[in-house]
């Protein structure tokens, strides 16, 4: 960087004519640059509506649709790539690539089909943020055990409510031992906070991972693997004689304890075998750490499923309108309408801007709980 125009011994230094910035005209030079900068953002935010809505779009614009389809493909999780893709397939139906096939519709169809998707792929977000709290916190079953014994190791002064200061050092060691960012610990809370009064009952942490007491099997029927029943009887103490055991009517009979506690062992054998078809026939009651994203979401109860969207922010809404009404807009995108309004798209097309969609609508939750489109307004 150099200018030619004549300074004073203050302001630069001279060599051979030339005339170099000093520190003083640096700082007035990335002042400029920072209000340049300013002034830029304020026209985008701006040009997308203004406001936090306006900051989301334009958090949701700076890459082109492929970029950030293959950003985000490259580095998601694999339950949620799956689940995106089984919801487009299940959407266009599942022929091959080769067969060509268009579709036809409005734009005002294409618009509540794209509100839909970016609705979805919220609920994507939020589905799998439970998911992984369940790995996180070893949660294995859909017992109501399991669920209560997690409650009650993150409530440690045991008061019955898990408060930030708990969320702060259940997530302290998840981080390896490093603070958590705060909107972690604020996106925990609002998870489950239903009553909105800063803490987390027993009833509100059951509700948030979608347990209903009506089809929560009860414990007694969580049984350990064969392997594991195994594997204890390995290393019992060797067990021989008589018992005596009590029948519903008070009598009691001697037996031998061997021949008993086989009896038992195939009980429990056959106890398991019936909870796992009852498991197959009603994924309600299937453990969720066995299940994919898109199956975990379908087993909900429709009120619990409603609970993955019900917290949606008014800008994260208004930004999504913003988005769809751009979409359907934008000829490059979707194309040019005929006299009747209707637009054509070829099934490679529509299937690429479902997938959009949804990634918009996944981000935009993303963008939502880490307060990213506050950040940048507030620059």
């Amino acid at each position: 960087w150099h200018r030619t125009a004549a300074a004073s011994d203050d302001d630069a230094t001279e060599d051979d004519g030339e005339i170099d910035f000093s520190s003083g005209d640096l700082a007035r030079l990335d002042t400029s640059r920072l209000y340049s900068d300013l002034v830029s953002r304020a026209e985008q935010i701006n040009s997308s509506g203004g406001g936090t809505a306006g900051a989301l779009v334009q958090l949701m614009t700076m890459r082109s649709p492929g970029e950030l389809l293959a950003e985000f493909f490259s580095s998601s999780s694999p339950i949620v790539s799956e689940a995106m893709r089984e919801a487009v397939t299940g959407l266009l139906g599942g022929l091959p690539r080769e067969v060509d096939v268009d579709y036809k519709t409005t734009q005002e169809k294409l618009g509540s089909l794209a509100t839909m998707l970016q609705m979805t792929g919220y609920m994507f977000r939020n589905g799998e943020y439970v998911l992984t709290l369940q790995q996180l916190l070893e949660i294995k079953s859909r017992s109501l055990g399991d669920y209560k014994a997690a409650f009650d190791r993150i409530d440690v002064d045991g008061n019955g409510y898990i408060e930030a200061s708990e969320v702060k050092e259940l997530l302290t060691g998840f981080y390896g031992g490093r603070e958590p960012p705060a909107f972690e610990v604020q996106t925990f809370i609002k998870f489950f906070d239903a009553n909105s009064d800063g803490k987390i009952s027993w009833s509100e942490f059951c509700k948030g991972f979608g347990l209903q007491a009506a089809n929560v099997p009860p414990s007694s029927l969580v049984l350990p693997s064969t392997d594991d029943a195994d594997d204890a009887g390995d290393s019992a103490t060797t067990v021989q004689g008589n018992i005596k055991v009590q029948l519903e009517t008070g009598q009691e009979m001697e037996v031998d304890a061997v021949a008993y506690l086989d009896s038992l062992k195939k009980e429990a054998e056959a106890l398991r075998a019936a909870v796992k078809m009852a498991q197959e026939q009603d994924p309600s009651l299937k453990p969720a750490a066995n299940m994919g994203l898109a199956e975990y979401i379908a087993s909900l109860p429709p009120k619990q499923r409603d609970r993955l969207t019900e917290g949606i922010e008014p800008a994260t809404v208004e930004a999504m309108q913003r988005l769809v009404g751009w979409v359907v807009g934008e000829t490059e995108i979707v194309g040019q309408a005929d006299k009747q309004g209707n637009l054509t798209l070829d099934r490679n097309s529509l299937a690429s801007l479902c997938l959009w969609q949804l990634v918009l609508g996944y981000k935009l939750r993303e963008a939502e709980a880490t307060g990213e489109a506050r950040s940048i307004k507030g620059r």
